[in-house]
């Protein structure tokens, strides 16, 4: 969710986000594979997300 924000702006919710998580990890992508990744749901709390971006952002 933080990578999401800083590096392209987007909010999305936990469950959104863990397709991104395992596509930074590199470990379950063939090398030259084509990947598709659908990122959806912005359902989360505005605490929820300012805790998440004082933690992981501004550390």
């Amino acid at each position: 969710m933080a990578y999401l924000f800083q590096n392209h702006w987007l909010v999305a919710e936990g469950a959104a986000a863990t397709g991104i998580a395992a596509l930074l990890e590199k470990k379950f992508i063939k090398p030259e594979s084509n990947v598709v990744l659908i990122v959806s749901g912005n359902n989360i709390g505005a605490s929820t997300f300012i805790a998440i971006k004082e933690r992981f952002l501004y550390n």
